[in-house]
């Protein structure tokens, strides 16, 4: 992932804190795709290791995540027992 693409989702991540929650149907058509390798290069925006990451992405299917699915699967992971 590029430095680019790693700005952007530290942006974005300012701009939802500070921004009215929108409803799940404008997420989903506002929400932007990341591949794998760039989510799993910007670990340190979801404040897990790149290794915890990786994990969390096998309950995923798909090659494009958004910001709400990688989220998710990072909570269902640390959910889970051992």
């Amino acid at each position: 992932m590029t430095t680019r693409t790693k700005k952007v989702l530290e942006q974005q991540e300012i701009s939802e804190q500070q921004e009215v929650p929108e409803t799940s149907e404008q997420q989903e058509v506002s929400e932007q795709n990341y591949s794998r390798d760039e989510i799993l290069v910007a670990s340190s925006v979801f404040k897990v290791s790149a290794e915890f990451l990786a994990g969390a992405l096998t309950l995923v299917e798909g090659d494009k995540l958004t910001r709400t699915q990688v989220e998710a699967a990072i909570k269902k992971f640390k959910g889970q027992k051992v």
